[in-house]
């Protein structure tokens, strides 16, 4: 899983073998705990690294969740600090690296099944403030989550941001998710 600080740095967290059924039901998605004693490692060579390092849990951390009533450990700020670009110089970018966007989606296709594997997609259409237009793929739980939020709010134009999203060259420029994306519909960002 992704765990983030109250400055917004990411870190993988990882579990093996028995370390799995002890902590599955123990974290839930947007909930802030306190781990202690993990194991800090470099990220394995495969894979794209979300941070310089990793933190393995096992039978010896120790987690504890921030409970909302908690006074003297309140829960962390909402997220404020975006990885933003502009569009226009997007093609100067190389195109393994994340970044984030906001936008307004005019758009939302249906749900189609695409590639060799039979996956899951949505075609999502959006324009920056210059009013050019982009192509924006929403794979699998995105393109049925996220694009179905997205398709019963279409009529108001909602504002999307969609953090850690990289470019691809599919019909020119256009952007796809990754299995580490964040789509945010009408985000509370200034």
């Amino acid at each position: 899983m992704i765990a983030q600080d109250e400055t917004e740095e990411q870190v993988v967290v990882v579990l093996y073998e028995d370390d799995i059924g002890k902590y599955e039901k123990k974290f839930t998605p947007f909930s802030t705990y306190l781990i202690s004693t993990a194991k800090v490692r470099a990220p394995l060579p495969y894979g794209i690294p979300v941070n310089r390092f990793e933190w393995v849990l096992d039978r010896f951390t120790v987690v504890e969740q921030v409970k909302g009533d908690n006074v003297e450990d309140p829960p962390l700020p909402a997220p404020t600090r975006l990885n933003t670009v502009s569009l226009t110089n997007l093609d100067q970018k190389p195109q393994h690296v994340e970044f984030d966007i906001l936008a307004v989606v005019v758009s939302c296709g249906a749900i189609k099944i695409a590639g060799v594997h039979g996956n899951k997609c949505r075609q999502i259409i959006f324009m920056d403030t210059n009013m050019h237009h982009f192509m924006f793929t929403f794979w699998e739980d995105f393109a049925e989550i996220d694009g179905s939020d997205l398709d019963a709010q279409i009529e108001e134009h909602p504002v999307i941001l969609a953090k850690r999203i990289a470019r691809s060259s599919y019909a020119g420029t256009s952007f796809t998710t990754r299995y580490n994306s964040v789509i945010l519909i009408n985000p509370l960002y200034p």
